[in-house]
């Protein structure tokens, strides 16, 4: 299930900028085909990042902690993973804490990372976000 929602916000995120840099390109007046009939590339900076995804689980009263290994995708950029957790309720989610991880250029690192103590039973939310880092999963449980 956590694949196909991964696919899905992938797949979404893909079409939202593939008309974004489509109409910048014909706003400045750049064609996708030059005259020597080779396909021709825009480049365009973009100050976005590269992974944010929110996984939830149902978990029990008491403290609560996300894991993972988390990936710097960059050789020359320090980074950090960003974690903010969330109380899923009816009147909408609710901020609960958050978190981060520093991560040196090239590198991973792992473990477990604190996020609230002496939280309710129910159904809460992390949402990652980062400029270069990646992660395949987490895991968001007590302890």
């Amino acid at each position: 299930m956590m694949r196909i929602r991964k696919k899905l916000f992938g797949l979404a995120l893909l079409l939202l900028l593939v008309p974004a840099v489509t109409a910048n390109a014909a706003a400045s007046g750049e064609s996708a085909v030059s005259n020597n009939a080779q396909s021709s590339f825009l480049t365009q900076n973009v100050n976005a990042l590269a992974f944010t995804n929110s996984f939830t689980a149902n978990l029990e009263a008491g403290n609560i902690r996300v894991g993972g290994a988390f990936t710097n995708t960059s050789s020359t950029n320090y980074t950090s993973m960003y974690f903010d957790l969330y109380r899923v309720t009816a009147a909408g989610d609710v901020y609960v804490g958050s978190n981060h991880v520093n991560i040196n250029p090239g590198q991973t690192t792992g473990g477990y990372y604190h996020l609230a103590y002496n939280q309710p039973a129910g159904v809460y939310k992390v949402v990652l976000n980062s400029t270069y880092a990646i992660t395949s999963g987490v895991s968001l449980g007590n302890y």
